[in-house]
């Protein structure tokens, strides 16, 4: 976190528009292709590129501050596609009032405008050659880069960058910086996190929230999935929300000590963003019998198969029939794996282990392959 020294008032709010919402064609609500809760679940598409087997995949289109900001981090590195050769991928972070930190990912090279801006403002931090090109270097090897933290005034609605193309759309994600646990439990879209401190989405909510009328309803009028939230859905004594790999002490790490980076370790059971009826599993290996992926189950109101996520406390083993996803809003017909999945006395450890079955007629008891993650 960057501090900026202004306040944002009553209520946090943005000035203007991220985007023309015509340049959009939806916005899906899901963790993506992360394993793990994070900052900038709210996924903008632009549609598909015109550009016919090139690099692009979706229509570039122009992206705007929509606040305020202070200090800008940004940069670039220099990756390649298999099909295409190399390309810079770019990225940024603005802090605007209160810190809160605005994320856009899938960039392209930034705009004149915010580029003049940066090129008066105060050097912070510098990553990469120190005579690198804020701008970009084509030429650049491979896994090379540039990034700078610089104090300057970015006003809202200044051009920053279009997006990308190179991937679906956008990512533009929000954290409130400054707030207690408690404090963000009052934003809608935030939820409920047992351990905020072990995820990116400890602080996140949903952007499009925040923007005053007439943007606010014609961004949400845009989301694909069941709605945009809750970024956390722990519900404690129960197997619903995030597991790690090791269990949380009493206290979380000063911030000067961050905790690593899990999510390739922990396993997420959460509300399936495009229907109620369904729950998702996401998965970072196949450590207990599971690969890499997310898993859907369609929710029983009774019985021990495929109950809620939430409806799962200590007491005997569940069962779920699990489809595994094909894509972000499709799924396999009919089950390809089953999990066994038991929590512990108190609620802090679940063991879970996956079957090569297509039902759960069988009796199933844990094996060798069984894991335990913990809160």
């Amino acid at each position: 976190m960057w501090e900026v020294g202004v306040a944002c008032g009553d209520r946090f709010a943005f000035a203007n528009p991220v985007v023309d919402a015509a340049d959009v064609e939806d916005v899906m609500f899901s963790p993506g292709s992360h394993v793990t809760p994070h900052d900038h679940m709210a996924y903008w598409s632009t549609g598909d590129s015109d550009q016919q087997g090139g690099l692009l995949a979706s229509r570039q289109v122009p992206l705007f501050a929509p606040a305020d900001a202070f200090i800008v981090d940004l940069g670039w590195e220099q990756r390649s596609n298999p099909d295409h050769g190399a390309y810079l991928e770019w990225g940024a972070t603005l802090y605007v009032c209160d810190a809160h930190a605005l994320m856009f990912g899938h960039v392209a090279q930034p705009s004149g405008e915010l580029l003049g801006l940066l090129a008066t403002g105060r050097v912070l931090e510098a990553r990469g050659d120190p005579d690198c090109d804020l701008a970009g270097d084509p030429d650049a090897e491979i896994g090379s880069g540039c990034r700078r933290v610089i104090e300057a005034l970015v006003p809202a609605g200044t051009p920053l960058f279009s997006s990308s193309g190179i991937s679906g759309g956008f990512d533009f994600g929000l954290s409130l910086f400054g707030l207690s646990a408690d404090e963000l439990a009052e934003h809608p879209s935030y939820g409920f996190s047992i351990t905020p401190w072990r995820s990116a989405s400890g602080r996140s909510v949903c952007p499009l929230e925040y923007f005053p009328e007439p943007w606010r309803s014609t961004y949400l009028d845009l989301v694909a999935s069941v709605r945009c939230g809750p970024f956390n859905q722990d519900v404690p004594g129960t197997a619903r929300g995030l597991w790690f790999p090791t269990p949380s002490p009493d206290q979380p790490p000063p911030p000067w000590e961050p905790w690593p980076n899990e999510e390739w370790e922990s396993i997420w059971l959460s509300d399936y963003h495009a229907d109620a009826e369904k729950q998702e599993l996401s998965v970072a290996d196949d450590a207990f019998g599971l690969e890499y992926g997310k898993y859907v189950h369609v929710v029983q109101p009774e019985g021990a198969v495929n109950r809620r996520w939430d409806e799962l406390t200590p007491g005997g083993s569940h069962c779920f029939e699990l489809l595994r996803a094909d894509s972000a809003f499709s799924h396999e017909p009919e089950p390809s794996a089953v999990v066994l999945i038991e929590l512990s006395r108190g609620g802090g450890s679940l063991t879970i282990e996956g079957f090569d079955l297509s039902s759960c007629t069988s009796v199933l008891v844990f094996g060798e392959r069984a894991r335990t993650f913990h809160r």
